[in-house]
């Protein structure tokens, strides 16, 4: 007897939005239940139980509704405690990202707690890309616990500006600024579309790669109510910062914040200093107080006179950093990082960097692959290796430099209040109380 071909049926577009609608109905039936049940349950530990149930509910459904979403965050964490990560990328530059910087982040930050989240922030191009490779991953079996699994792609598009708003008549570097503004509103932003994002996050480098253990709290003040004190890095000139990133502070603080504002650190007289150093942690609540303060002062969105400054460049780490010392000095500890910068990243340049202690490495793609500079570091006049594989661009990376690298501590700041400590697993530090 020949067989019957059995044809599944097809749903039209209108049988599709019907059975979404009842769906939609049932969940919501079981959410209000749920509701009505919570009322009436006396014990705390079932009730707890009772309301991650139902927002796994509603988590489910928006997951079902919008499969592609990238807004996915685990309902039941804690915003206010640990850090998420925020990158700017862009599609021209960010092959060093992928292939090195994600999974060194996931690796090398010790209290980057397993529910963190890692914000990319990008053109469409890629975005595009990160949500290719995520979706590769996935469909290769990567565990769960895999970086990817943390990474959520981010249009730039969902900012209240663009890059043809950035006019700085000072740096004429539209680019430059505008990916500044973008770390600077990313909380905001993030927000806004109804991101699930930590009060506290950090901001790194798209080009920068982790090579040793790294953490951005002081543990002795982790379960403070505003987040405790966390780490910020410092630099001067002679430890290896560029100079011109000691010389942005001074004009930008005064012009964007005001003439009662002064740098973080002020140049002492005979050492210029920087916080520049590739990354910084951001609390999004005393961002929000900075941004509303520019706003008063201007009389207009602060992206408008950030991105149109006319006698300064941008930093986001000066500026921050600066309201931070102004308003926060207590939730600061200031430490020397060592680090590289380096024009190659790859598996041989990586573990030189990690066998001679530095925490991280930047690429710089405006580098010959040779040249490097040390920042709060020296490489070690020995090493044989080094003088076969860099040229120094700067005098700290210099194998026959004979003095010691400026060593930053509360005598060479200069100011007041602050006490220099230490511990087993962040090393010295500096921290700061009231005048």
């Amino acid at each position: 007897m020949p067989q019957t071909k059995c044809t599944p049926p097809v749903l039209s577009q209108g049988h599709m939005t019907a059975f979404f609608v009842a769906l939609c109905l049932l969940v919501l039936t079981n959410v209000i239940l749920l509701d009505v049940s919570l009322n009436n349950i006396d014990d705390p530990g079932t009730a707890a139980a009772a309301v991650n149930g139902k927002n796994n509910i509603l988590h489910q459904l928006q997951v079902q509704r919008h499969p592609n979403n990238i807004n996915n965050n685990p309902p039941s964490r804690d915003i206010n405690r640990g850090y998420d990560i925020v990158i700017v990328v862009h599609h021209d530059d960010m092959d060093v990202l992928i292939e090195w910087g994600l999974q060194s982040f996931q690796d090398k930050l010790v209290d980057f707690d397993s529910d963190g989240m890692i914000y990319a922030i990008g053109t469409t191009q890629a975005v595009e890309r990160l949500q290719s490779l995520k979706k590769s991953k996935a469909g290769a079996g990567t565990s769960p616990s895999s970086v990817w699994s943390r990474v959520y792609p981010i249009n730039e598009n969902i900012y209240p500006f663009s890059l043809g708003d950035i006019k700085n008549v000072v740096a004429s570097k539209p680019t430059w600024n505008f990916q500044q503004l973008l770390k600077m509103y990313a909380h905001r932003a993030l927000t806004a579309k109804g991101y699930k994002v930590r009060r506290h996050f950090l901001v790194i480098d798209a080009d920068t790669v982790l090579v040793n253990p790294f953490m951005m709290q002081d543990k002795k003040t982790e379960n403070a109510v505003d987040g405790g004190r966390w780490f910020y890095c410092i630099a001067s000139y002679s430890s290896g910062a560029f100079e011109n990133d000691c010389d942005i502070g001074p004009p930008l603080v005064k012009e964007a914040l005001g003439p009662e504002f002064q740098r973080s650190f002020p140049h002492n007289g005979e050492e210029k200093f920087t916080t520049i150093c590739h990354h910084m942690l951001f609390d999004g609540v005393f961002l929000g107080d900075m941004l509303d303060h520019i706003e008063r002062q201007f009389n207009q969105k602060p992206w408008i006179s950030l991105g149109t400054l006319k006698r300064s460049n941008l930093s986001e780490y000066e500026l921050y950093l600066a309201w931070l010392m102004k308003k926060h000095r207590e939730n600061v500890a200031a430490r020397q990082v060592p680090y590289v910068n380096w024009g190659r990243t790859d598996e041989e340049s990586l573990h030189i960097a990690q066998t001679f202690g530095v925490k991280y490495v930047t690429n710089h793609d405006d580098y010959s692959r040779r040249n490097i500079c040390c920042v709060n570091s020296q490489w070690p006049s020995e090493s044989a290796i080094f003088k076969e594989l860099a040229a120094p661009r700067c005098p700290t990376c210099s194998t026959n430099k004979v003095e010691v690298i400026t060593h930053i501590d509360c005598n060479v700041l200069g100011i007041d209040g602050c006490k220099y400590t230490n511990s087993s697993d962040a090393g010295g530090y500096m921290i700061f109380t009231d005048k």
